[in-house]
Parts: C-alpha cells; structure tokens; sequence
C-alpha cells in the first residue's frame, strides 16, 4: 500500500484475527485491536471503582455494543432492579448504532439478568455462586449452540456475564477475618470455566482489592474526578492496569458516559500515534495546485461587482499556487477576515500543473473553530460560493461542503480535541467521503480561553503530526491583537503564543501576512476594507514582497489595483 512504512505490531494483528472486537470508540486503541482470550476461552475481567466512577454502566454499555454480533449478557446483581438496568441501556449505545438493522430490537433478545437473593446468617455468598455457575454453564452452552446455528462470525466467545457489585457480595460471606484467598481463587476459577467474558466489579479499598489484580486475566480501573475549580466538569477516566494474554495501551484513558454516542473511550494521544506510526507523512503534491491567490478583481470593476452586473477576475503575474497537501498558515492584526480567506483557500478548485486543467473533486472542509459558531461558517460558505461562481464561471467549479466543530471556553482536554478530530476524520474516510481540508480557525483564543490545551504545549505538534499522515490541507488562522493607544499601536498578546506561532512558521508549506492597508488604485480614493496578503514562505516558489494582492474582508474577494494605474503590480510569486 502507498504511504505504508511499516506492519503493524504482530501482537495487534493477532488481537484483530483471534481477539473479541469491541465497537466501542476509542477501545480498539487501549486494547490494540481486540480483547483477546486465553487457550481455555474463559476470560474474566476486574472492573474497580469508587461510587459513581461508572462501573455498571460501562459493563452494560460493552454488553450492548457486542449484543448485534450475536453475544447475549447474563446480568447478575443484588442491588440493582431490572427494570432500572434495562432502562439505563437506552443511553449507553450511540444513536447511530442502535438504529441500525442488524441491532437487537428488545433487550430481552440479548439481556437476562439475575437477581440475587441476600444469603442467610451462615452463608457464604462466593461459594454459593460457584455452585450456581455449574447451571448457569448450561444456559451458556444452550445459548452458545443457538448462536452457532443461526451462523455470524467466528468469535472467542457467545456469552458475556457481569457480577456487579462483587465486593459487596464478598463481605457478606459468613467468616469474620473476609473472604479468603483460597475462596477467591477458587471462585476466579470456576468463572474461567464458563468459557465466557465475566466481568466482576468490585469497589476500593476492600481487603481482595489488590489480591484479585493477580487472579484475574484484565484489571482496570474507573476514577472520578472533581477539581474544586468552578466552571471544570467531572473526569472519569479508566486505567488498564493488567492484560495477561494480549499486546495492550496501559495506562489512563478517558472515558465518557452520556450524550448521542454513547460509552466510548479518549485514549492517550501518544497510544493513537503510535497506531499511526506505520503510515508515512504525506508531503505536498506539487502536480496539483489552487489559483485562489492567483486571480483576482481589478479595482476597476468593484463597482460593477456591487452592481451585481457581471466581472472578469484576471490572472495576478507571479501570484502564489499553494498546492495540495500544503499546511498554510494565515497570521495577522486585528479582524482581517482571515476566517473568510482560510475558507476561501479550502474550497477553491485544485488545477493540474502540466495541462492547467481542472480537477473534477467536490471539495469537503472539516472546520475547528476557536471562534464562531457553525451558522457564521454555513453564511460564510454560501457567500463565498457565489463568489467562486463568477472567479471560475468558465471552468465549472466542482461543489463544496463544510462541516464545522465548534469549540467553547472551558476547560476542554486535549486528549478529547484530538481524539474529536481524528474520528472525525475517520468516519468520512470510512463512509467513502473524506475531507480534503482542514481550517483550524482562531488558535489565538487558545492561550486566552481554553488553559488545559495552553498548558498541554505537545498538543499542536502531536496534532498537525496527525494531520500530517491524512490526504488533506491544513489552513490554521493566529491573530495578533492590539490597541490602538494615539500614536501608537500596543500589542495585548502576552507573547505566550509565540512558541507555537514559530513552530507553525517553521513547519508550515505557505506562509501569509493578512495586515490592515487600503488598496491605492491611481487617482481613486482608497478602497477600505482591504488587507495585504504578503507571502512570507512558500514551497517551490519564488517570491517578492513588494508585489501582493488585497482581501476585502467584505465581498470575500481578492483584488488588484487596475493595470491602467501602474500601482501595486510588480511581478510577485513566481515558478521556479
């Protein structure tokens, strides 16, 4: 495969071919491509947690995500009621998925559970479930036959069975010193002889708290965090802490529990580029370019345009050709409309260099935005589609599309922004519809609203390394703020930003300064609303700063001062 520079590990390939896929997002990476089970097939799992860490819903959540691959979940509890667990599934599947055909339309289909019967004064909870596990292996063994006639794919296992609350249960046995570790061992012993997946969870801070880590085959761990700091919400997180059969992403991940997606995972950005390590960068593809930057409206026929009577763009001489797979930085003072340009620039037509033909692609911008909401972008898209219409009337511009992640102060993680990303990515790529850009628009606000990825200073480089390895351009806007104090103009920005603003200089394929200069046209008063778009760097090109184009914040149009004036036209960017 193109791009391809290593295999993968050979123990993630063995979880992908022998191991239980779990379609859970974010799972395939802290258990690097499957749950795999040991030669005997029985799996059992420990889930630890305080109260509220989210332990029963993470286990019905997994159960859920497995039930259309034909795995039914034997649900064994004595605290919780049926009807309060059937219920709670509702919101533990994303939308999306439930909907689909192949998903269990009851849960009785796919969940029994078990209500449990408090033992008497000389009971020993433990062993009696021991012997109970003898008949509930009858009801696996059914199940499992029932499954293997109606067919599906080959998996490790049929059933799932969850023990909630193991601690509990555990305290309950009738010898004052606790359970002990003979009696635990035991009971790990005949859960592995249900050739199943059993996950028990247990609680902190109990006497087998530590002891069953080492009897167990998969440990984990579930917090939940508050910081008495207002405005920041609740982190969970989920620590894989033990896998005994199976390559793995130890460690602390996050974890979500609500909205339209349902249980999934943020794993550590570190573990989702080591995934992607075995791709190659992709570098810019100088066979194809945009002639965004080199056509523009001559100052004379601005007027006509307002008119809305018809226009010619004409061909700037030596303007730049950003080319595609290009990063593209876009920095500047004040409100320059740099949001607009970046747009502009994404949804532009690629031309092929050798003929100077046009590329027949509909173009698909996914927009990070720092600033605005998703309706200033849908309003910008459509203005600048009626605009692309008359610079490209003769060529037919393919269509354009954009979808927007708006982002809102807090105190967002940058494991979740990038995670966000990049299953944004992935699932166009997946629905055969990818994007070919990316606008992160306003990483000013980032050292101003946004501290936890201001504090993170690895993030923007893990990031673009991400973005890197996709079949995309990356356009990022920075603007400089300042006050205008008289006579003289006095920056705000505290200089914080100035390591990042360095890094995207240095690593960036184009580079442009988007500053404040009305468009001098002969004789004709100055056309305000116009930026300077000076070209600072560009890959495989020369350039002059003395030669550039103006963007009209306004219209969303580039223009030239008119030829017949002699101003403002000296020869530019031009081909090496």
């Amino acid at each position: 495969m193109p791009n391809l520079r290593n295999l993968p590990e050979l123990g993630e390939i063995v979880n992908e071919l022998w191991g239980l896929p779990i379609p859970v997002r974010g799972a395939d990476t802290i258990f690097r491509g499957g749950l795999k089970f040991p030669a005997r097939r029985g799996l059992v799992c420990a889930l630890h947690g305080g109260p509220g860490s989210g332990k029963t819903s993470l286990s019905l959540g997994l159960a859920a995500a497995l039930a259309p691959f034909g795995i039914r979940t034997m649900y064994i509890t004595a605290e919780e009621q049926a009807a309060d667990l059937k219920s709670r599934t509702n919101g533990l599947v994303a939308s999306e998925f439930r909907r689909l055909s192949f998903f269990p339309a009851a849960d009785s289909e796919w969940l029994q559970i078990v209500e449990l019967d408090r033992p008497g004064p000389k009971g020993n909870m433990l062993r009696a479930l021991g012997a109970q596990f003898d008949k509930i292996a009858e009801d696996i063994a059914r199940w499992t036959a029932e499954a293997d006639e109606e067919g599906g794919p080959p998996l490790p296992c049929r059933t799932i069975v969850v023990l909630d609350g193991l601690h509990d249960l555990a305290r309950r046995c009738d010898n004052e010193a606790g359970t002990s570790q003979s009696e635990l061992q035991a009971f790990i012993e005949s859960c592995k002889r249900l050739e199943a997946l059993v996950i028990l969870t247990t609680g902190v801070e109990w006497e087998s708290d530590r002891s069953i880590d080492y009897l167990v085959d998969v440990a984990m761990r579930l917090s939940l965090s508050t910081e008495a700091v207002y405005g920041t919400k609740p982190d969970r997180s989920i620590s894989l802490t033990k896998a005994r059969h199976q390559l793995c992403s130890p460690g602390a991940h996050g974890f979500q529990l609500s909205g339209q997606k349902g249980v999934r995972f943020t794993p550590q950005i570190n573990y989702q580029l080591d995934r992607l390590a075995i791709w190659e960068p992709k570098l810019p593809d100088q066979l194809l370019y945009k002639r965004v930057l080199c056509r523009a409206l001559p100052a004379r026929q601005l007027a006509r345009l307002e008119k809305s009577r018809p226009v010619e763009f004409e061909e700037v001489v030596g303007g730049t050709r950003i080319f595609a797979r290009s990063n593209v930085f876009l920095n500047g003072q004040g409100s320059g409309g740099k949001a607009g340009l970046a747009l502009k620039i994404a949804i532009s037509p690629f031309f092929r260099v050798r003929d100077e033909t046009l590329v027949d692609r509909p173009e698909k911008v996914l927009i990070i935005s720092f600033l605005y909401p998703r309706e200033y972008y849908e309003n910008l898209h459509e203005r600048l589609k009626r605009t692309r219409q008359a610079e490209y009337r003769a060529e037919k511009a393919p269509s354009s599309r954009i979808e927007v992640i708006h982002l809102y102060p807090g105190f967002l993680k940058p494991s979740t922004l990038f995670n966000r990303v990049m299953w944004a990515l992935d699932e166009s790529e997946l629905n055969g519809d990818p994007f070919t850009a990316v606008v992160v628009d306003g990483i000013h606000n980032v050292f101003i609203q946004f501290p936890e990825i201001e504090r993170n200073q690895l993030f923007w480089p893990q990031l673009f390394s991400m973005l890197g390895l996709r079949n995309v351009s990356t356009i990022i806007t920075h603007t400089l703020l300042s006050l205008d104090m008289g006579h003289q103009q006095r920056s705000v920005d505290d200089s914080r930003s100035d390591p990042l603003r360095h890094a995207l200089v240095q690593k960036t394929d184009f580079s442009f300064e988007i500053d404040p200069a009305p468009l001098l046209d002969g004789g004709a008063p100055p056309i305000l609303n116009c930026f300077s778009v000076r070209t600072q760097s560009a890959i495989g090109q020369a350039y002059s700063g003395h030669s550039f184009p103006y963007w009209h914040r306004d219209l969303h149009i580039l223009l030239i001062a008119s030829p017949a004036s002699g101003d403002n036209v000296a020869n530019g960017p031009s081909e090496l």
